[in-house]
């Protein structure tokens, strides 16, 4: 099997764990928030005593929202490749892991299999390197720019970065100041 296919194994395999979870987060939240003394899913107002909820109201607000919601999202990043994809599972299967365990043993161990996942997603996107161009901001955010560059005579390449005739034109008086911002590395000449 191909890297490539590994990787879209991988992140289908995390999509669907994500879905799966978001599925059963929704309604169950929703009962919670309907119905907010907890009769609904089974559980007695005995459990809140001693806190400071009245009810389940609050404690329904995590299933909608992170379980239920926040897992379709991430399912949805896993499932089209998303950049973050590999982070949404780690977060997500660590809040699984950490408020939920104590109840439901399943999701406790689904939760660990989501943080896994998210660990391989993450790490077969390979690193996240910054440009090594000085121009590469204007290349990647903004390419009019470079358009805009060859428009009023300064010269770029199709990376954006200056060509050499450009940088050999505006050596002279300001030669130390575009030696530090220059992506080329020979010399500057002395100023006159």
């Amino acid at each position: 099997m191909t890297r490539t296919k590994k990787r879209r194994w991988v992140a289908t395999l995390l999509g669907a764990l994500e879905i799966f979870i978001g599925i059963g987060g929704v309604p169950a939240g929703l009962i919670f928030i309907l119905d907010p003394s907890g009769s609904g899913m089974g559980f007695s107002p005995a459990l809140l005593e001693g806190t400071f909820l009245p009810n389940y109201l609050i404690p329904g607000l995590f299933p909608l929202v992170v379980k239920g919601l926040g897992s379709l999202v991430g399912g949805v990043f896993s499932f089209l490749r998303h950049r973050y994809a590999g982070e949404a599972g780690i977060a997500l299967g660590t809040l699984l892991i950490g408020l939920v365990h104590w109840l439901q043993p399943l999701y406790f161990g689904l939760g660990v299999i989501e943080v896994i996942l998210g660990l391989l997603v993450g790490f077969r996107q390979g690193p996240r390197t910054t440009p090594s161009s000085p121009y590469a901001h204007a290349r990647s955010h903004r390419p009019h720019i470079i358009d805009d560059m060859r428009a009023a005579g300064i010269g770029a390449d199709a990376n954006g970065d200056m060509t050499g005739r450009r940088q050999q034109a505006l050596r002279g008086a300001d030669a130390p100041f575009l030696s530090a911002v220059s992506p080329d590395t020979s010399p500057a000449a002395p100023p006159p």
